[in-house]
């Protein structure tokens, strides 16, 4: 299982829901930092921690670490899902230079001297810098002389002094103590586990680079000047008949004439070992560079008892449809953490070209080259024991015969007799001389068709060409190159379809893949199967990556979490468990239990989150809904957006019915339509075109743009208070002294019109009718009509309490207060008022 530490915090485990990260990459290259890419959504709880080139960044699979490195980059969309690029630690030896110097000495002392001088530079920052660790890479005169007169990076002198002139491979190693950097000059290493056709190989291209072809070599050696002369390179005219260049006259035919390359060898003083070191540059130079690029099923994902893929590490290669069988390095790996079914390997250099580059080859690599020999040997006996029974023209061959076959490898016969005594085993007809059926299993059938196989008990291919089938009881009923390596797996038809667990079914289609047990695919092409008891319907290019999870139709579609499920569409992604995409287009739901209906680019962030429809719209918190429209985001938990376009809800259990560039900024706010109203205050609605909910509980209603005379707003308030004193207060917003609040350089005009009720705790009672006029007319805000106050209802001695009505301010920040205050008495009263204030814009004077 793979995890990602972003400094010493986990960023990313796919067991933990909060911790999702889309799409990561892992990218691995022999002599290069490599990389780490993947996209953090801001629900994400270390979204604000990411710091560029301060931020490290480790890649772990279960407690081995495959990356480290640093934040290099990153670029956050309209939704803020922030893209992270990363590079790898081998970047740190780019942050130091080389100053001017000369060297002489080993290979060893050189790598040691270019490492501490770009330590002493890090300071304090000791996951910057490196230990020296072994180094196996050496010259045939275990000397060298390097020097400088520039100011390169310590990289590029690691490069353009060692790699480019000695060869060999830059590999860190991750210990307890610190960052080992090793200089080797072949790997020690071969995977146990192998990559074959039929098996785990999904897909393959070769690459042959001719560009680097020369036919002949000029060598030059050390500057040197004799008394008297000037200074000259030493070349290998005295050695070699007057001659300053080597070439091999049959790449010269074969290439079309002669392509001269200059090679410097700056330590070599000698022209005899100048010589030596062009003939064996020339003999390199001669063949084309073979880069293979396979795609294959690491299987170790499924098994741990099988071991992983890794790079600068051997691999052996076998598909006999490619011509190929031999052991190949990894140079390259892309690893995509969530969707291992896209994991690439490149492979470069065939095994038996490193045996004249590089003399010391470790011994394992041998001993496996020589196994690998051995059973390519006892595979031709047997071919030839099969082959010499197939001479036979017993009565079985004479049955076969009168079927229409030609003559078959065969595991046994009638009697069940025959190499190698396999019982019940039959070829039903079909083959060739040169492309034989073959059954290596007791009860196993071959029904006919071409070049097919059958390795394990009860295996049963019903025809069509180079088919396989490597697990008991597994079935290929037709067509081509389909291949079955689980027990009990199908293969219905098509081609190029794989099975590689148990209990799993593809019923056609082509290049589909199930390589989980218990997975289905229906048809289509390319789809992928990668978490157990997954589905796809058909389609194509389709991917279930975790359990239980399931994909019915579309293209390009992904499921990485158990229990998701798309339907249809295209590039539609759910990333989470129990996730669902019904339809659409590069729709995402990247939490448990969200939902998208259709439409397009739309986002389920969080738990519960739904969207049904539209365009472009997000789903962020748990349980907030998105119903249709574009652009629209529900921000808030529970909060919803039902239709329009660019419409927010902020707020808790806020909501947007429909129109444009609402916004539901507070607990429990609305805005039931129209264009460019905010609900600012908890419980507050807005409606129709820029109204302002500006209190708690309040309703406003608008129309116009307030940038010109004509436009109003009605808004609706209640405020409530509860007094002890003969003192006035002000009654204000939930008991308080909150109350009214204007621009004082606003040009408009307010109508207030209160009713105030008071009731004491002896049930005295008395009911105010307050209306009054504020605004600015220009010179501020000021009360512009008398407060016109009636009493209506009166009971008891109440005549000491009273209302008032006044404007203050304005204050630092431009703002007035208009304020109804109460005076009561000592008894316990309380005091609530209804507001209906009508504003009316003003044009400017």
């Amino acid at each position: 299982m793979y995890r990602v530490y972003l400094d010493d915090h986990l960023l990313f485990d796919p067991t933990v829901e909060e911790l999702v990260i889309l799409d990561p990459q892992l990218d691995l290259q022999d002599n290069k930092s490599g990389g780490f890419d993947f996209t953090i959504p801001p629900t994400h709880p270390l979204y604000k921690s990411i710091e560029k080139h301060k931020s490290q960044i480790t890649v772990k699979q279960d407690n081995r670490v495959l990356f480290k490195g640093r934040v290099l980059d990153d670029e956050a969309d309209f939704q803020n899902y922030n893209s992270v690029i990363c590079e790898g630690a081998l970047s740190y030896f780019n942050d130091s230079v080389v100053r001017p110097y000369t060297h002489q000495g080993s290979v060893d002392d050189y790598v040691a001297f270019l490492v501490n001088q770009h330590n002493d530079q890090m300071g304090t920052y000791d996951h910057k810098k490196f230990k020296v660790g072994n180094i196996t890479v050496s010259d045939p005169n275990d000397y060298i002389y390097r020097s400088s007169r520039v100011y390169p990076n310590t990289w590029e002198e690691l490069e353009d002094k060692l790699l480019d002139s000695l060869g060999g491979h830059f590999v860190l190693r991750y210990e307890q103590d610190g960052t080992y950097i090793d200089y080797l000059a072949d790997s020690d290493y071969i995977s146990r586990q192998k990559i074959e056709f039929g098996e785990n190989l999904l897909d393959i291209k070769r690459f042959t680079k001719g560009e680097d072809i020369a036919t002949a070599i000029i060598p030059l050696g050390a500057t040197i000047s004799g008394e008297g002369e000037e200074e000259r390179k030493l070349t290998i005219e005295s050695v070699n008949n007057g001659k300053d260049y080597l070439h091999d006259e049959t790449a010269v035919q074969l290439y079309g004439g002669y392509i001269f390359k200059t090679v410097e060898y700056q330590d070599v003083t000698l022209p005899q070992n100048l010589i030596q070191r062009g003939r064996a540059e020339l003999a390199q130079a001669v063949r084309l560079g073979l880069t293979i690029e396979l795609t294959a099923f690491d299987m170790s994902l499924l098994d741990i008892n099988v071991d992983d893929f890794r790079v600068f590490e051997y691999v052996e290669v076998r598909s006999e449809p490619h011509d190929l069988s031999a052991l190949f390095l990894v140079s390259k790996m892309t690893i995509h953490l969530t969707d291992p079914s896209r994991n690439k390997l490149t492979v470069g250099k065939n095994f038996n070209y490193l045996t004249t580059e590089q003399n010391a080859t470790d011994k394992s690599v041998s001993q496996l080259k020589s196994s690998v020999i051995e059973n390519e040997s006892l595979n031709r006996e047997i071919i030839n024991d099969v082959s010499a029974i197939n001479e036979r023209t017993d009565n079985y061959w004479q049955v076969n015969n009168e079927a229409g076959g030609t003559p078959n490898m065969l595991a046994g016969n009638k009697n069940n007799e025959g190499f190698p005594n396999k019982k019940g085993s039959t070829i039903g007809g079909g083959g060739s001389n040169d492309y034989p059926n073959v059954v290596f299993a007791d009860y196993a059938t071959i029904s006919g068709g071409d070049q097919n196989l059958v390795t394990n008990v009860y295996g049963t291919i019903g025809g069509g060409n180079s088919n396989s089938v490597h697990g008991d009881a597994g079935t290929v009923s037709g067509g081509d190159m389909n291949g079955v390596s689980g027990a009990y797996g199908i293969v219905s038809g098509g081609l190029e379809n794989k099975v590689t667990a148990d209990y799993s079914v593809v019923s056609g289609g082509q290049e589909n893949n199930v390589n989980v047990n218990h997975g289905t695919i229906s048809g289509g092409q390319g789809n992928v199967i990668n978490g157990d008891h997954g589905v796809i319907g058909g389609g194509e290019n389709n991917m279930v990556s975790s359990p239980h999870a399931g994909i019915f139709a579309g293209k390009d579609n992904q499921v990485t979490f158990s229990g998701a499920t798309i339907t249809g569409g295209f590039e539609n992604k759910a990333h989470n468990k129990c996730s669902a995409i019904v339809n659409g287009e590069r729709n995402t739901v990247n939490s448990p239990y969200g939902l998208i209906g259709n439409g397009l680019n739309n986002k389920a962030n969080s738990n519960h989150s739904t969207v049904i429809n539209g365009e472009n719209n997000t789903a962020n918190p748990q349980f907030s809904t998105v119903l249709n429209g574009k652009n629209n985001q529900a921000n808030g938990q529970y909060a919803s957006v039902l239709a329009g376009q660019s419409n927010m809800a902020n707020g808790p259990y806020a909501s947007v019915l429909a129109g444009q560039n609402n916004m539901a900024n507070a607990d429990a706010s609305a805005v039931i339509s129209g264009q460019n109203n905010m609900a600012n205050y908890p419980n507050s609605t807005a409606m129709g075109r820029n109204a302002t909910a500006g209190l708690e509980g309040s309703v406003a209603h608008a129309n116009g743009n307030f940038d010109g005379g004509g436009s109003a707003q009605t808004q609706r308030a209640k405020f409530i208070r509860q007094t002890t004193t003969n003192t006035k207060v002000i009654l204000g917003i939930n008991n308080t002294d909150e109350s009214l609040r204007y621009n004082d350089d606003k040009l408009a005009v307010y109508n207030l019109d209160y009713v105030v009720m008071a009731q004491s705790a002896s049930g005295k009672i008395k009911v105010w009718k307050l209306n009054v006029v504020i605004g600015n007319a220009g010179s501020g805000l000021a009360i512009l009509s008398t407060p016109n106050k009636s009493l209506l209802v009166g009971t008891g001695t109440t005549e000491n309490w009273d209302i008032s009505f006044t404007v203050t301010g304005p204050d630092e920040w431009g703002l007035t207060e208009a304020h109804l205050e109460v005076e009561g008495s000592t008894e316990e009263t309380y005091w609530m008022a209804d507001l209906m204030m009508t504003e009316l814009s003003l044009p400017d004077l």
